[in-house]
């Protein structure tokens, strides 16, 4: 499935709380500046139909992605005006289809990077704290 293939473009994170060997096939940690809009935008321009491109096109100089706009709840925005000459394009796979795919066939955590500690660490950092306070 090419939804499924649109998850493999983007590099995959190790999860901060369980080693990459603990992490089930399924869950897919990727970074928090990437969301299902960023996924589902590749997945058009990549590995959608030429028609796909022509709706990305579209859109972004609209400003206006119909069927993710409706499905986030903005479609109250004032939508574009199309005519006979540049009538609306629609995608091959909606925002909502895809979305629902991912949600079902996946775990998907999108996730800034954090930094963890051990205990040593912590402990060092906490007393560097503790003596500067005291100087």
């Amino acid at each position: 499935n090419k939804l499924a293939e649109v998850l493999k473009l983007y590099p995959r994170e190790q999860s901060h709380s369980a080693p990459v060997s603990r992490d089930v096939s399924r869950k897919f940690y990727y970074s928090g500046d990437l969301n299902l809009f960023t996924f589902w935008c590749k997945y058009l321009d990549s590995l959608g139909t030429p028609d796909d491109r022509l709706f990305l096109e579209q859109s972004e100089l609209k400003g206006y992605y119909p069927s993710y706009h409706y499905e986030k709840k903005t479609s109250a925005r004032k939508q574009p005006v199309y005519t006979a000459d540049d009538p609306q394009r629609q995608p091959s796979v909606s925002y909502s289809f895809a979305r629902k795919f991912w949600n079902e066939n996946y775990d998907i955590k999108f996730q800034n990077k954090k930094c963890g500690l051990c205990g040593t660490c912590n402990r060092l950092r906490c007393g560097t704290k503790s003596q500067t306070l005291q100087n």
